[in-house]
C-alpha cells in the first residue's frame, strides 16, 4: 500500500514538474515589454497570454511610459476576466486604478472594468460603488451608467435601478427605454422623442 502512495507521489511530482516547465517556455521568446505584450495579445485568453503578459510586465520600466503598463495590465486583468479569475482580475484592476493614469478614459475603464468582474462576483455594493466612479471620472459614461443600472437591480434597489435607467435613455440608449418599459413598466419613449 505504501509503494502505492509513493508512486503516486512521484508521478505527481513529475507532472506538476512538467506543468511548471512547459509554463516557464512560454514567454522565453520575446525580450521587451512590448515583445512579451504583442505575443500576449496573440495568444487569446489562455495561460500562455497570461504568462507573455506577466513577462511584459516584469520587463516595463518607467521610462516605457504608465500606459504601456496600464495596457498590460489590462489586458491580463481581461484574460482574468474572462477566464473566470476574479481575484486576479480584480488585483490587475486594482494596479492600473493604483498607478493613476494620466489619462481619465484608463482609469474610468479600470473602475468599469472593476465594477463588471465585482458584479459577476456577486459584489453588488462594490460593482456599484466602482461604476459611480467610473462615471464620476468621465461622464457622461453610458456603459458606465447601464452597468450601474443593473447592479442596482441585482441589489434589489428598483428605485435606483428605475432612476438610473432613466439617466441612461436621456443619453440616448435604447436598451435603458426598452428596459424601463418591459422591466419597470414605464414608456420612456414620449420623453425620448423630446430630448431628440
Amino acid at each position: 500500500m505504501k509503494k502505492d502512495h509513493r508512486i503516486i507521489f512521484k508521478v505527481l511530482i513529475v507532472i506538476s514538474l512538467l506543468i511548471s516547465a512547459q509554463t516557464n517556455l512560454y514567454a522565453q521568446d520575446c525580450t521587451s515589454a512590448m515583445q512579451c505584450y504583442q505575443k500576449g495579445q496573440g495568444a487569446g485568453y489562455t495561460e500562455e497570454a497570461v504568462n507573455y503578459f506577466t513577462k511584459a510586465e516584469s520587463l516595463w520600466i518607467a521610462d516605457d511610459g504608465k500606459d504601456k503598463l496600464i495596457f498590460i495590465l489590462k489586458a491580463r486583468g481581461n484574460v482574468y476576466l474572462r477566464t473566470k479569475n476574479y481575484p486576479k482580475a480584480i488585483q490587475d484592476y486594482n494596479k492600473i486604478i493604483q498607478t493613476k493614469p494620466d489619462n481619465d478614459r484608463h482609469l474610468a475603464e479600470a473602475y468599469m472594468s472593476r465594477g463588471v468582474v465585482m458584479s459577476y462576483s456577486e459584489n453588488h455594493e462594490g460593482a456599484i460603488a466602482s461604476y459611480k466612479k467610473a462615471i464620476e471620472i468621465s461622464p457622461p459614461n453610458m456603459n458606465a451608467v447601464l452597468n450601474l443600472a443593473r447592479a442596482y437591480k441585482a441589489a434589489g434597489n428598483t428605485d435606483e435601478y428605475t432612476a438610473q435607467l432613466k439617466k441612461a435613455a436621456d443619453l440616448g440608449s435604447q436598451s435603458a427605454i426598452s428596459s424601463l418599459y418591459y422591466d419597470v413598466k414605464v414608456d420612456y419613449r414620449p420623453q425620448q422623442k423630446e430630448v431628440l
